[in-house]
């Protein structure tokens, strides 16, 4: 039986994910021949798809990394006029006072006022500034 899927109005993912499907449908056909095991064209398939994921991985952070610079930089200057991008220094707490009153109880505290998790780490406060907008 023949059959083919005719997608109307697809999204992007759907296109994407279809794509994928097509090209491991050629793979398949291309390597099935006889004395091939399904577990060889399996082991064929999931290793394309593994790559295919690597690769797909790396632009995701490259483009995260080029986001979060972009969001989280300050502009500056050197001698020659030309501005260079650098990431900002976070400080939730400059002093000890400024903890939240709840971690007093050596509790996990979110703080989304300072964007920061505050930990108990062997008796002592350990905040992690949070990028995360909310």
């Amino acid at each position: 039986m023949i059959a083919r899927t005719y997608l109307i109005n697809p999204n992007k993912s759907q296109e994407k994910n279809y794509q994928l499907l097509l090209g491991i449908h050629e793979t398949i056909i291309q390597e099935a021949q006889e004395g091939v095991t399904v577990k060889d064209l399996y082991t064929q398939v999931d290793e394309g798809a593994e790559a295919r994921r690597r690769e797909h991985q790396k632009e995701l952070a490259r483009k995260k990394q080029s986001e979060s610079l972009e969001r989280y930089s300050e502009s500056t200057g050197d001698q020659n006029g030309v501005t260079q991008k650098k990431f900002k220094r976070f400080k939730s707490y400059k002093r000890d006072n400024q903890f939240p009153s709840r971690v007093k109880d050596l509790v996990i505290v979110v703080d989304q006022k300072a964007a920061t998790v505050v930990l108990p780490i062997m008796g002592r406060l350990v905040p992690f500034h949070n990028c995360l907008s909310y």
